[in-house]
């Protein structure tokens, strides 16, 4: 596991990927792991078409089970990349921790689920 994390740190200090990182680092949350998990599973975000298609992929949309009238929501989809999303979930956990407005709406939304 070691070994693997000094490669990613490497690969992230190449001029090729290094400005990206940064960038993606300096949102509050995101380690250099995840920034570069998430720069290596998106590529070029420019090949969504729109953010829609860009939450489908990741899988952050909501799984619904269509019948006539029926409607029925089953909370977030299970298609998704697995990498991706769990940067994603872990970098969120993590900004939770440090920023109060966030903790505070994080409560709330819990509070509505039960």
């Amino acid at each position: 596991m070691l070994e693997a994390t000094r490669a990613i740190r490497k690969l992230c200090k190449q001029p090729g990927y290094e400005k990206d990182i940064i960038l993606l680092r300096s949102i509050e949350g995101i380690g250099e792991i995840n920034a570069a998990v998430m720069l290596f599973e998106l590529q070029d975000v420019n090949r969504f078409k729109h953010f829609d298609n860009l939450c489908s992929y990741v899988g952050l949309v909501p799984n619904t089970n269509d019948s006539g009238e029926t409607k029925i929501t089953k909370g977030i989809t299970n298609r998704n990349n697995y990498y991706l999303r769990t940067a994603l979930v872990e970098s969120s956990w993590s900004v939770i921790r440090k920023d109060p407005a966030l903790l505070m709406k994080y409560k709330t939304y819990c509070r509505k689920m039960g």
